[in-house]
């Protein structure tokens, strides 16, 4: 399939495929957490992803998005995260509702297995590390997704999702490809001034998936 985007400088693209889990309601205004660090390190059964729900008028935001960077620079997990930024994006904010989301900062892990809500620079990243092990140990699916990509110039990507069931039952879930920004060339900055990460742009894939067992 092709992809069109508005800009030029499309530096990642991330999947998720999984079945949604709902997260609960709250409500789209600041908010705070408490200290939790984690501790202890686990054999992962999938790769983990976040999605870090943001607005460049957060005040709190700028410790969720640093907590993120550090975890991602670090390489400690597999784990890939996408910044949606409320207020620059029709289809981040469209992505926020989907959630249900109504505090910022709250990061959704595994689409809502689990969910992290506000941030503060000492205790956010803990909170995070926690999240990311505890949905790396539950159970998935055995799925292989395999993706290429091709720049076409004229704003346009050539993309290429395959995704291969190892189970012996049907699988049925939900497939989304985001197209993003490694550091947003668009002014799209945190109240620390610091560029987003990964900023979600637009969707290259957005739907459900349906594969037989062993079949792709």
């Amino acid at each position: 399939m092709e992809a069109k985007m508005k800009g030029n400088k499309i530096a990642c693209l991330l999947i998720l495929a999984a079945i949604m889990v709902p997260a609960s309601a709250v409500k789209i205004e600041d908010a705070t957490i408490s200290p939790q660090m984690a501790n202890s390190q686990t054999d992962f059964t999938h790769t983990v992803f976040a999605e870090f729900s943001t607005a460049t008028w957060c005040s709190y935001c700028k410790y969720a998005h640093a907590a993120l960077k550090d975890i991602y620079a670090h390489g400690w997990y597999p784990f890939y995260y996408v910044s949606l930024v409320y207020d620059e994006n029709v289809h981040a904010s469209g992505r926020l509702d989907d959630l249900n989301t109504y505090y910022l900062p709250t990061v959704y892990f595994d689409g809502g297995y689990l969910v992290e809500v506000g941030g503060d620079p000492q205790t956010t990243e803990g909170y995070y590390n926690e999240s990311i092990i505890s949905c790396g140990a539950r159970q998935v699916s055995d799925m292989d997704v395999s993706l290429s990509a091709m720049w076409m110039g004229n704003a346009t990507m050539k993309i290429d999702v395959a995704v291969y069931n190892n189970e012996v039952l049907g699988y049925e879930g939900y497939l989304k490809v985001y197209v993003t920004e490694i550091s947003s060339a668009r002014g799209w900055l945190d109240t620390g001034d610091h560029p987003y990460t990964f900023a979600f742009l637009d969707y290259a894939l957005n739907g459900d998936v349906q594969v037989g067992p062993k079949e792709t």
